[in-house]
């Protein structure tokens, strides 16, 4: 179906993005895959594109379209599900250096930026003005256009919504036989004048057309933060508290949930001892609040609320204490990251959560392996992460690779039919991708998956954007 990236292609490339390409296997290698841990899906592309304006990814879309070559846009890469690895070779279109803060508008609250910027590039440019970009991703170099790309959430989706709500317009490039750059949206804060294409762009992960440019909304930086760690004897008592908090007239920017597991085997690798302890189970609680006032009346509801829902303890962290404990919270996976197979990404209405992480827990112990489970309690995001050991005696102990290979579909197809008895879904932040595509069809409507074929033929006539991903075409 796809055709190969000869010595023309590569000299018409080259002349368009002026000779900013990679061919070398050894400097492609990072281009080849996400961080999506197995090896399994790596594939090298032919040749790296590195354009540097909207008008030059439009070129090569074009001569793509015509040459009838695959490609794969791609941002920083920290991607969880394959969704940037160039599964039949071909182009990978990288935006690394598309990396401009176009505008910041103070008065307006708005940013434009091109895809390649990242969060770490951009949040201080953004805190001089007193504003800053709210979704909060694992992985603060994620770029603009991965976010919007993924319809990235995080933590801080519970109070500010996820990238979707923050995207206010966007450029995007398309191939024949459209063709050229189209602007989706713009500056205002409504828009009622026809269909919603910018909305079908984000989360559309590179399918549909390439981002060139955004128009994201920015937040005025919150005054005062509260942090709350409460400890539970169990999950189930501490899920049971989410509603009544969610309920309670003051909306928490996060409330995280996580394990005395896996912040035991974190302790020890980061050879710390952090302000988790006490219980079997945690909520992280996150407030902000505009004066000191409203902060501590705000924090005094909310201990109130865990209290009448049977917390063991409370701990309303100091300022220190508050960023020891969203490091500590934020190193997490790297704290398993080399035995994690897989991270799922399984969003369930709230109140399922911990019946859904007991079902998992049942798995874990039917096959033996470790399948520790933390996330988003406010909105029912659950990241299980599939392992190749076992937790033992507060540490890890590792699984021959046979073992956990043989055992890896049936724990992960287990999970997924747990989560869809619970009404549930395959991805709430990390898209679809590559690993995920398997499980779509098991929570989506076949009507759904036909009319989002029928619009990837609109817009893709030639299948050349980032093919065999999200859903198959047959």
């Amino acid at each position: 179906m796809y055709k190969k990236v000869t010595e023309q292609t590569v000299t018409q490339l080259e002349r368009i993005v002026e000779g900013s390409i990679v061919r070398d296997p050894d400097l492609m290698e990072p281009y080849a895959h996400d961080e999506y841990a197995l090896r399994d899906i790596w594939q090298s592309p032919e040749i790296v594109v590195r354009p540097k304006s909207d008008k030059q990814v439009a070129e090569i879309l074009k001569l793509a379209y015509t040459e009838q070559i695959p490609v794969t846009a791609r941002g920083s890469g920290t991607g969880l599900c394959g969704g940037c690895v160039p599964i039949h070779g071909g182009i990978v279109l990288s935006l690394e250096n598309m990396d401009r803060i176009v505008e910041i508008d103070e008065k307006n609250r708005i940013a434009i930026v091109e895809p390649g910027v990242t969060l770490t590039q951009f949040a201080p440019e953004a805190a001089t003005m007193g504003l800053f970009f709210s979704p909060r991703p694992g992985d603060e170099s994620a770029s603009f256009g991965g976010m919007v790309a993924a319809n990235a959430g995080g933590s801080r989706a519970l109070r500010y919504g996820v990238t979707r709500g923050c995207t206010m317009g966007l450029d995007v490039a398309l191939p024949p036989p459209f063709g050229g750059i189209v602007p989706l949206g713009g500056k205002t804060a409504k828009n009622s004048s026809g269909y919603s294409l910018l909305h079908l762009m984000v989360g559309s992960e590179g399918t549909l057309g390439v981002i060139t440019k955004q128009v994201m909304r920015l937040d005025p930086l919150p005054g005062i933060t509260n942090t709350l760690i409460v400890p539970y004897e169990n999950l189930q008592d501490a899920i049971v508290t989410v509603p009544a908090i969610l309920g309670g007239g003051i909306k928490p920017t996060a409330l995280e949930f996580v394990q005395q597991d896996v912040i035991t085997v974190a302790e020890k690798r980061q050879e710390t001892k952090s302000h988790f302890y006490g219980g079997q189970a945690y909520l992280m609680i996150e407030i902000d609040s505009s004066t000191e006032e409203e902060s501590d009346q705000a924090a005094e509801a909310m201990a109130g609320i865990c209290e009448e829902h049977d917390c063991v303890d409370i701990l309303l962290a100091s300022k220190q204490q508050e960023e020891e404990v969203w490091a500590f919270r934020g190193a997490l996976y790297e704290s398993i990251k080399e035995h994690v197979i897989e991270i799922l990404d399984i969003v369930v209405p709230p109140a399922e959560i911990a019946r859904h992480v007991d079902a998992v827990q049942k798995i874990s112990e039917k096959y033996d392996v470790w399948i520790p489970s933390y996330g988003h309690a406010g909105d029912g995001n659950v990241h299980s992460h599939l392992m190749k050991v076992r937790f033992k005696d507060g540490g890890m102990e590792e699984i021959e690779e046979q073992e956990w290979r043989a055992k890896l579909v049936r724990i992960r197809d287990e999970i997924h039919e747990d989560a869809k008895s619970r009404g549930g879904l395959v991805s709430g932040e990390h898209g679809i991708g590559l690993m995920k595509k398997k499980y779509l069809p098991m929570f989506c409507d076949p009507l759904r998956i036909q009319l989002m074929r029928g619009i990837k033929k609109e817009f893709d006539p030639k299948g050349i954007l980032n093919p065999g991903k999200v859903f198959d075409m047959e």
